[in-house]
């Protein structure tokens, strides 16, 4: 049975529960828990035009074009190693999650990696926390401190 696919912010990611948490970023902060893998993350090329020249734009303007580049950018060898590396662990039954610094998955590359493993028949999702109505209607949900 193949694993799942996760999606989450760095914010989020330790309320995750998975064999592995790849970080596809372009920079890295050392972490036990987490797995660097920047193959997966947007080309600096790319990376620096989001920062220069999208960042503080409507993502209505910029999301198409970011999104046709980084699939293109998929195309490149290291990127489809790199799949390739994540699609065989997931079909092994591995839980990964993949996560980065955006806030925000539907402007994100995570969700642009998500949607390529779906076309492979790998289920995948970004994680969403349970809402405060769902804790409080938990009797085993408690804090300690």
């Amino acid at each position: 049975m193949a694993g799942q696919l996760i999606t989450v912010s760095l914010a989020r990611c330790r309320q995750v529960s998975c064999d592995e948490r790849w970080q596809i970023t372009r920079s890295y902060t050392p972490s036990d828990s987490l797995l660097w893998v920047p193959e997966l993350a947007p080309s600096p090329r790319l990376f620096n035009q989001f920062i220069n020249r999208w960042k503080d734009q409507d993502p209505q303007m910029w999301w198409p074009l970011y999104k046709e580049q980084f699939v293109r950018e998929l195309e490149q060898e290291e990127k489809k190693s790199a799949l390739r590396r994540l699609w065989k662990k997931l079909k092994a039954g591995k839980s990964i999650a993949l996560v980065c610094f955006c806030p925000d998955a539907s402007i994100c590359h995570r969700s642009l990696v998500a949607e390529f493993m779906r076309h492979y028949g790998i289920e995948a999702f970004e994680y969403e926390p349970p809402s405060q109505h769902e804790v409080a209607d938990d009797p085993y949900v408690t804090t300690l401190f």
